[in-house]
């Protein structure tokens, strides 16, 4: 129990540090300055947070093979 309990926090603590790292200066990026397509990306951004996670959950187990390895590497 202790070992998927740690393998849990091994996945997702370095996974929140990479999308904060790449979030937040995407957010500000975003939010603070006009550019061409902004509405469309806005709209991408929305329509993201509108999927449920099983769906999400299913389009990332596509991609992965039955070892587990992403089925598009080598």
């Amino acid at each position: 129990m202790y070992s998927i309990a740690l393998r849990s926090l091994e996945v997702s603590v370095p996974s929140i540090a990479i999308a904060l790292l790449i979030g937040v200066p995407a957010a500000a990026l975003v939010a603070l300055t006009r550019f061409r397509g902004r509405h469309l990306v806005i709209s991408l951004i929305n329509t993201g947070m509108a999927w449920p996670p099983v769906v999400i959950g299913l389009i990332v187990a596509l991609f992965c093979g039955a070892a587990g390895r992403w089925a598009f590497s080598t």
